[in-house]
């Protein structure tokens, strides 16, 4: 099954996930910037050319 397909269903299972890990929400929001850093991550190469 696709993820568009059971969307809804996966946002239940996972509303309170980063809530209830604090280490978890750290590490995501880790990630989240070095995306941002990296150009908004819309392309793989821009995440290479910067060595990650």
């Amino acid at each position: 099954m696709s993820y568009d397909v059971d969307a809804a269903g996966y946002a239940e299972k996972v509303v309170d996930l980063l809530e209830d890990n604090p280490y978890l929400r750290a590490s995501v929001t880790l990630v989240a910037e070095l995306v941002r850093g990296a150009g908004g991550g819309s392309s793989p190469t821009s995440l290479a050319a910067q060595g990650m």
